[in-house]
């Protein structure tokens, strides 16, 4: 059996973001099932990272995004990679979605 949601882009290349400000992420995605599939959380392993809604509902055919804001502190200079874990309903349960780039010092004038 495949997999329910189709997305259009599973890495999002932030290419340069500078510490200190954060850069939003967009993945968009289609359900090609017949059926409801649920996003039943969306977590990551750093707290850099945060979901602008954690669950909602994907109605059978419906097109939608899921946003994520990447903050760029100090601590987090140089090369990223970060995973997106967005668990649902369905099988496969697990998609697996990252952000990468990499973080500059601050600008100074």
């Amino acid at each position: 059996k495949g997999k329910s949601l189709q997305f259009s882009n599973v890495n999002y290349d932030f290419k340069k973001v500078t510490a200190g400000t954060s850069v939003q992420a967009k993945y968009l995605f289609k359900n090609i099932s017949n059926r409801a599939i649920r996003i039943e959380s969306v977590s990551t392993q750093c707290d850099c990272i945060v979901p602008e809604k954690k669950q909602f509902i994907v109605e059978p055919g419906a097109t939608g995004s899921l946003s994520v804001i990447f903050v760029a502190s100090k601590q987090l200079q140089g090369k990223q990679k970060r995973e997106i874990v967005v668990r649902t309903n369905d099988e496969p349960t697990f998609y697996f979605l990252s952000m990468s780039g990499t973080v500059v010092g601050e600008q100074t004038n």
